[in-house]
């Protein structure tokens, strides 16, 4: 009977220690710490008293549903402004849950596995679990600066084909010089003897030929045309010789004009580029030849951006859409879009707060955490739209203060023109009129002499009409005469 007893009483005692060693493992005894890297819209830092944003509002929620039967305080927030106090608030071993934790830094932190402090002890093991994936990165620029640039880009452009302008001015001056060789002593009328006069008209061909209204030069829209044969020839020589060299100006002029459309189309590579601490973009930005410029805020980068020290921003795509959103500055767009996922994972420290490994409930949910942590971003991000380049892409975009400047400038000078040339053509009847008006008295006479004029040249032509037809009666007759006065001659032979 003792021994029954005895029996079921150690058999309650292990069924009481394994319940207090389920629920130990299973419920924290105390708050649960967690520390964050401020990286809106991921984690930000709400109120004095907590925290939000995809990733932390994702591990409240989870926290509060997986621990609601466990008797345990509120959770204790502490927000951090670099990556090199998250990761040694974890080597410390004086946080329970981390967040975000990027690829570079899980690399850094991975270094420290096996290896011990100061202290001679080793550094506490980390577990990571991924809690949203990004979809890749945003070019951010500032609309004004890079109008400013292309231009600058623009104008350096035109500069740079000044030899090819030169050129082709030189080529036509000698082409000007030998077709006066050839045609001034045959041609004087159209290239003169003087050889400057001369020279000035054989530029002014060749240029004119070379331009290709030198297709007309043999036909009545040429104001000077070689009359010898080897001019000709050598003008059929320079029009072929003159295509290439248009063409060839042409389209370096037309690359100029077009060179500021690569800002807008080339995106990141090879600007000089601003990314966060620690973010994959940076990866990506220097993999297309971007010089980079590493940030731990935005503030800092804004100003940057907008001063013109840097060419853009390549940032998170929903942090993209924060932080424009938080800025609204109008001149700020989104240029381009870079694929490539980056996760943002939470690391744990299990042997300090067991409880977040042994519960089921918590475990499961952050084992899902990135299927089900794509309902938040909704809620804290915003979707932005794109800059369409293919609308103001070049030097003259429909939007750009230089394209409207020059419209309101071209406008203008019309404008004045025409005032001008109006105001010139009242002034110009006024004077006119006052002409008329001292010499009244002989505009009749000028009328009647004009009406007499017209009169005496209507009777010369009606006297010449006559003259005409009497001089084609007098040929007639004598053709008559003559042909009676060969009859007669051959008449009288036959007799």
């Amino acid at each position: 009977m003792h021994r029954q007893v005895l029996g079921m009483l150690l058999g309650l005692g292990l069924v009481l220690a394994l319940l207090t060693v389920t629920k130990s493992t299973s419920c924290p005894d105390r708050a649960i710490e967690i520390i964050a890297l401020t990286l809106p819209p991921y984690a930000y830092q709400k109120n004095v008293t907590t925290g939000d944003g995809i990733g932390l509002a994702f591990i409240k929620k989870t926290i509060k549903k997986c621990f609601a039967k466990c008797n345990i305080s509120d959770i204790s927030w502490n927000f951090v402004n670099t990556t090199e106090e998250l990761r040694n608030a974890l080597l410390t071993n004086s946080t329970d849950i981390a967040f975000p934790i990027l690829e570079s830094e899980q690399t850094s932190l991975d270094n420290y596995e096996d290896v011990t402090n100061a202290k001679g002890k080793p550094y506490p093991s980390l577990q990571y679990t991924t809690i949203f994936e990004s979809p890749g990165s945003s070019f951010i620029v500032n609309l004004d600066n890079l109008d400013l640039e292309t231009r600058d880009v623009v104008v350096a452009s035109l500069l740079y084909i000044w030899p090819i302008f030169l050129i082709t001015v030189i080529l036509g001056g000698i082409a000007g010089v030998l077709v006066w060789i050839m045609e001034f002593k045959f041609n004087r009328s159209e290239f003169p003897k003087n050889f400057f006069k001369g020279s000035y008209e054989g530029f002014w061909w060749a240029f004119v030929s070379m331009t290709t209204v030198g297709y007309y030069m043999f036909t009545r829209y040429g104001d000077k045309t070689p009359k010898t044969l080897i001019g000709r020839v050598f003008g059929v020589i320079w029009i072929l010789i003159g295509l290439v060299i248009i063409g060839t100006f042409t389209a370096a002029a037309t690359s100029a004009l077009n060179a500021g459309s690569t800002l807008y189309t080339n995106g990141p590579k090879g600007r000089r580029v601003g990314v966060f601490e620690g973010h994959e973009a940076s990866q990506q930005a220097i993999k297309l030849g971007a010089d980079i410029k590493v940030y731990r805020g935005f503030e800092k980068m804004y100003q940057d951006l907008n001063s013109a020290q840097l060419h853009g921003l390549l940032v998170d795509s929903f942090q993209a859409s924060h932080i424009l959103n938080d800025w609204d500055d109008k001149r700020l767009k989104v240029l381009s879009w870079l694929e490539h996922s980056t996760p943002y994972q939470t690391a744990t420290i299990p042997a300090r707060m067991p409880a977040l490994v042994g519960n089921k409930c918590f475990t499961e949910i952050m084992r899902k955490a990135t299927r089900l942590s794509k309902a938040l971003v909704r809620t804290y991000v915003k979707p932005i739209k794109m800059y369409d380049s293919a609308e103001e892409v070049g030097l003259f975009s429909s939007k750009t203060p230089m394209t409207q400047i020059a419209i309101a400038t071209t406008v203008g000078i019309l404008c004045f023109l025409v005032l001008i040339g109006t105001l010139y053509q009242c002034v110009y009847k006024s004077f006119k009129r006052k002409a008329y008006s001292v010499k009244d008295q002989k505009i009749p006479m000028q009328r009647a002499a004009i009406e007499n004029l017209h009169k005496t040249a209507a009777t010369l032509a009606d006297q010449i009409m006559s003259l005409q037809k009497q001089l084609d009666t007098l040929k007639t007759n004598d053709e008559l005469a003559a042909s009676n006065v060969l009859e007669n001659n051959g008449y009288n032979r036959r007799v």
